[in-house]
């Protein structure tokens, strides 16, 4: 098995899987709240709960500190916190699949152009280490190395190859978006950073800047804010669309190393022609 189709494989058993579980338990829940409200007709609570915390005084001893609040669900709730579950499910996916296309990226690079550099999925180090060498790579031929959203891995491949610089101007779907892969990739480069650092949440700036590099498929595959004023949670607009959004990636990771590997199908890694 070649190094490239060893590290698609790799991210293969994570996406795919993700997907899978995400396909699965989606449809599950739907068929099993509708069939637990017609056996259940008459609208009751059937959870609560409370939070609390202990506090740890430096002298010893702890005590079991309550909030007043509490949150309960009632059967005529179940679809909203469903939809609400799925919301945060769906973001902390979309935060995994790109660290996996990351890791793919760097994996990438290392066997193409460092082979003398350690193998970046023994851990961060070795990680680092890539990282380091194409910052000084960039830096050296007097290109940009700007670190932010991973620019300068996407900088690095454009100037290696030819035709990744060329495909990174392509459109995602020309039928339908004028966002090109290079804006695809900022795009959901933003998307990672604000739900993994900013609690998922969307300030209106945000909204904005990402509206400005990719607005066809924001629009088409997350709710829009209510009040374009008011910070608001990122909510995709449904399951189905959001594997398809995950779709994306997946075409963005296996083209990728197609051009960087020099090929012109996707044999080399495992894929035929449906």
């Amino acid at each position: 098995m070649s190094n490239f189709k060893i590290i698609f494989t790799d991210y293969v058993r994570t996406v795919f899987q993700l997907e899978v579980d995400i396909r699965f338990w989606k449809g599950f829940v739907d068929t099993s709240i509708d069939k637990y409200q017609e056996d259940n007709p008459a609208n009751t609570w059937i959870h609560a709960a409370g939070f609390s915390i202990y506090n740890i005084p430096l002298g010893g001893g702890t005590w079991l500190q309550t909030s007043k609040d509490t949150k309960a669900i009632e059967i005529e709730d179940l679809p909203k916190n469903n939809k609400d579950f799925f919301t945060w499910i769906m973001n902390v996916s979309l935060v995994r699949v790109y660290n996996s296309l990351e890791l793919l990226l760097v994996k990438a690079i290392q066997v193409e152009y460092y082979p003398g550099l350690a193998d970046p999925g023994k851990g961060r180090k070795e990680i680092n280490k890539i990282h380091e060498a194409v910052r000084n790579d960039l830096k050296s031929a007097g290109l940009s190395a700007e670190t932010k959203n991973q620019r300068h891995l996407i900088e690095f491949l454009k100037w290696k190859s030819a035709e990744f610089c060329l495909f990174m101007e392509v459109s995602v779907n020309p039928a339908n978006w004028k966002t090109n892969w290079r804006n695809y990739f900022e795009w959901i480069s933003t998307l990672r950073n604000l739900i993994a650092h900013q609690e998922m949440l969307v300030t209106p700036d945000v909204w904005n800047d990402m509206n400005s590099i990719a607005g066809d498929m924001l629009a088409h595959y997350f709710e829009a804010p209510v009040d374009r004023k008011n910070t608001e949670m990122l909510r995709p607009l449904d399951v189905q669309l959001f594997l398809n959004f995950v779709s994306h990636i997946n075409d963005f990771a296996g083209n990728t190393l197609k051009y960087v590997a020099g090929e012109s199908t996707m044999s080399f890694i495992g894929l035929d022609p449906a």
